[in-house]
């Protein structure tokens, strides 16, 4: 099922390009926390959203 999200939402980005005022952000998921300065396992996610001049959203990116 997650396989058959993810196709879609790739079919669905190559339709759209993010205009306008866009936010951006970014976390850490998965694994337990380490010690500073060592690095990380954890998987980085990075989300972007086109917001309209209402401040509604409009379309999101993911990687």
């Amino acid at each position: 099922m997650l396989q058959k999200i993810r196709e879609a939402m790739i079919r669905r980005d190559s339709q759209y390009m993010l205009d306008g005022l866009i936010e951006i952000d970014d976390a850490f998921i998965g694994g337990p926390g380490g010690k500073r300065g060592r690095g990380t396992k954890k998987a980085k996610v990075v989300v972007s959203l086109s917001i309209t001049e209402e401040g509604r959203p409009q379309f999101a990116q993911g990687e």
